[in-house]
């Protein structure tokens, strides 16, 4: 009997080479890209955590609040019967601004005579290059939550919050 003479093939050391190299490659493309995902999920974070612990504080315009002695690993300070150590009150850092908002343009719009019934005609306003400014202020609430800046390697860590708080105008007086 004549036996059927087929050889089995397998892959040759060049194609495990190959497709060992073509792995490689693709796990440093992927571990390079989960790295950088990872840097910006921590940069988020962050910055999640200074807004959750600053925003309260610029909601409720605080601008005086007391501060708490930071030991060197950022901690409250205690003293020798364990009470934390309060500093004098202090003013947030803050600073008058002007936000001017303007139009470079001129033209006209229509009125209507009577704002709940456009049926009874309108007239044409015209204007010329309007302008608005509000008076504001700017103050940065990061010494209100005790955050130094002292870098401890997080993402953001420079980064401080500015809140703006616009001051109310006086009606003008006749």
């Amino acid at each position: 009997m004549k036996k059927n003479g087929k050889k089995l093939k397998g892959m040759t050391l060049i194609e495990m080479i190959i497709s060992l190299a073509i792995f490689a490659i693709m796990s440093l493309v992927l571990l390079t890209i989960g790295q950088v995902v990872d840097k910006q999920m921590r940069a988020t974070t962050n910055l999640k955590e200074k807004v959750v612990q600053q925003s309260p504080i610029a909601a409720n315009r605080v601008t005086v609040v007391d501060q708490i002695q930071l030991d060197a690993n950022g901690q409250p300070a205690t003293d020798a019967h364990g009470d934390v150590i309060v500093l004098p009150t202090s003013e947030l850092p803050s600073a008058p601004i002007t936000f001017s908002i303007g139009i470079d343009k001129s033209g006209s719009y229509e009125l209507p005579n009577d704002p709940l019934d456009y049926s009874k005609g309108s007239h044409q306003e015209h204007y010329n290059n309007p302008t608005q400014s509000i008076d504001c202020v700017k103050y940065d609430t990061k010494q209100a939550v005790h955050d130094l800046d002292i870098s401890n390697g997080k993402p953001n860590d420079g980064l401080s919050l500015e809140f703006v708080e616009i001051v109310p105008t006086t009606a003008p007086t006749t």
